[in-house]
């Protein structure tokens, strides 16, 4: 009775993972037919691998278990030992970037992962498509009034206004001149900056600084969520040997 119960309880969740991989191959062509852009680049290749492993691994699950075919489970059983070892390495990557100080994070896999080449394009475009500058259109007349909002966040603050060490000249929340005697520091950031809405400081080293901080704080509950699908799957992979050991008594 117990063994039976088992095998019903691998079955409904080897089921519920072919589905969420199924909607997951789904979402991914949905998206890739309606928003094909950079940005979404960025996460396709993984979502639609983990889709089709998700979906066949399960589905091995499954005829290993309606059909008592243990090579099946055996390469199942395989399958979710390494993803146990995956899962472990990318949680307690992630919780390791959680815990470091800003000062370590900049030094860390993150800020070589993120901040350069064709990552960080993307991570610009993700920024550019969310309308992160325009989202809170400022009504400040004055730099003055503009330093005394409460509604713009640090992402803005670093990625859509030139450092104010530059000492550019406030136009609009998005738009700032040059002093009139020339850019006073010869500054990468000052360097990098301009008015047009697919630039402003997009570039600058702050901006990034201020993304990759952004993603060591979330870097916390990602690894939480690691740490549940771990556990979720070390329950199935029991699950898995208890139904080959079931299929060899009878």
């Amino acid at each position: 009775m117990v063994a039976r119960i088992g095998n019903i309880i691998f079955g409904v969740l080897n089921c519920l993972s072919m589905i969420t991989g199924l909607m997951i191959i789904g979402w991914v062509i949905y998206l890739h037919v309606e928003w094909s852009t950079e940005c979404y680049n960025l996460i396709h290749t993984p979502l639609f691998i983990t889709g089709i492993v998700m979906f066949f691994v399960s589905l091995l699950g499954l005829i290993g278990a309606c059909f008592r075919a243990n090579i099946c489970l055996w390469i199942y059983i395989i399958f979710m030992i390494l993803w146990v070892l995956v899962l472990l390495f990318s949680a307690g990557r992630m919780f390791l970037t959680a815990r470091s100080s800003s000062e370590q994070a900049h030094q860390n896999w993150l800020k070589h992962d993120v901040s350069h080449g064709k990552y960080w394009a993307a991570v610009k475009t993700c920024l550019i498509d969310a309308n992160v500058c325009q989202a809170k259109v400022s009504k400040a007349k004055n730099l003055q009034d503009l330093q005394l909002e409460k509604t713009r966040n640090p992402i803005q603050d670093a990625c859509c206004r030139p450092p104010e060490y530059c000492e550019f000249e406030f136009k609009n929340a998005t738009f700032w001149t040059p002093p009139k005697g020339g850019v006073i520091k010869r500054d990468g950031n000052c360097m990098a900056w301009n008015n047009q809405p697919d630039i402003l400081c997009f570039n600058c080293d702050r901006c990034k600084e201020i993304i990759i901080e952004d993603l060591r704080k979330d870097a916390r509950y990602m690894a939480i969520g690691l740490t549940c699908e771990l556990g979720f799957i070390v329950v199935v992979c029991i699950l898995g040997c208890c139904v080959r050991i079931n299929n060899n008594k009878k």
